[in-house]
């Protein structure tokens, strides 16, 4: 009897000293489920996987998604526009109505929704056009097409921001024209909060070091590098603010060549102060969720990731983090996650090539 209860006393004192790790181990997926599975109403053809490359709800109920290009039977280039008016449980599928475009990008402000989108010009040639469409997607009108832009971001119906490349530019006639507000480092990702702006370089498929951040405070009329240093951090996959202060970045960081990678890590760091410093929340994130491509904060304390075949949620500010959905076996065959996104409801979707869910609350 003496000795049983030393090896339970033994046992206990065992897992006490594994529970006081700093990071515990990712928990066990969630029961019960928390992801459910969504049909995607479209197929690209025998020989590739549908996929869903951008997401925008202008309401609770009412949502967009675009799918990647295909050709329409006369050989003009189209993309498949999908529309839901239930939060994302069905959605119906109805070819954007812009010819010979393909369409990267939906923004909106008030009844108008704006899309960037390249537009075929002849045979390998594109030209990036913006356009606004005031019927819900049913016509669209050019409005620029002369200013190359990546990503937009409208304050009202007459006052944007937009990125282009190494530049940011702002519009106060609704994005007929264009006036250039900073240049400097390659950027990607723009996000927007009240009249504060971020901007950030992405995974750099070229080799080349994508960790430079800058904002604005002022619509966009002024920005400032934020200081951190890029050569520690010298990829930012994502980035995501809750307001001027207080945001966080996911990065990456890798040693040898992009043909020969040698070691590689994400980490993911915090600010208080609008970007002046960070901390880092967690690092070694590579051997514990494998590839992440996406992240988001609902506040300081609860957010979501998603690796290309796992969603994770975390109640701690992203010290630690629970699986909340295992997708491998949807995710083979090409089908992948590749962005998270979250309704004006706060309810999230994961999607990618061939793959769409919908959080269950």
């Amino acid at each position: 009897m003496k000795n049983t209860y030393i090896i339970i006393l033994a046992c206990a004192v065992l897992l006490a000293v594994m529970s006081c790790k700093k990071h515990a181990p990712v928990d066990p997926i969630a029961t019960p489920a928390k992801w459910k599975q969504i049909a995607i109403p479209y197929t690209d053809g025998p020989n590739y996987i549908a996929q869903i490359q951008g997401m925008l709800f202008t309401s609770v109920d009412t949502g967009y998604a675009l799918g990647n290009h295909f050709y329409y039977p006369n050989g003009t280039l189209g993309t498949p526009f999908l529309r839901t008016t239930d939060g994302g449980e069905t959605w119906t599928l109805d070819t954007i109505k812009i010819s010979n475009c393909v369409v990267t990008k939906l923004e909106s402000y008030g009844n108008y929704l704006y899309a960037i989108g390249a537009f075929n010009v002849s045979g390998a040639t594109f030209k990036i056009q913006l356009y606004r469409s005031g019927d819900h997607a049913k016509t669209w009108q050019i409005i620029n097409s002369t200013y190359p832009i990546g990503d937009i971001h409208f304050f009202d119906q007459n006052n944007a921001t937009a990125i282009s490349g190494d530049s940011t530019s702002t519009t106060n006639n609704g994005g007929i024209n264009f006036s250039t507000a900073f240049i400097g480092p390659a950027v990607g990702h723009l996000s927007c909060i009240g009249n504060s702006c971020y901007v950030s370089g992405g995974q750099a498929f070229d080799g080349i070091s994508h960790g430079d951040m800058i904002k604005t405070t002022n619509s966009g009329a002024t920005w400032q590098t934020v200081t951190f240093n890029s050569s520690s951090f010298p990829e930012i996959v994502q980035h995501c603010f809750l307001d001027q202060n207080n945001g966080y970045a996911l990065i990456y960081l890798q040693t040898g060549s992009i043909a020969a990678i040698t070691s590689q890590d994400f980490k993911l760091i915090k600010t208080t102060d609008g970007g002046s410093s960070w901390t880092i929340v967690r690092s070694g994130m590579a051997n514990d969720f494998g590839d992440i491509v996406d992240f988001h904060f609902l506040d300081n304390l609860n957010g979501y990731m998603i690796s290309t075949s796992a969603i994770y949620s975390t109640s701690d500010g992203g010290a630690n983090w629970q699986k909340e959905f295992d997708g491998s076996t949807y995710t083979s065959d090409h089908q992948t996650f590749f962005y998270l996104y979250f309704t004006p409801g706060n309810i999230g979707f994961a999607y990618g090539s061939g793959v769409l869910f919908k959080q269950v609350k």
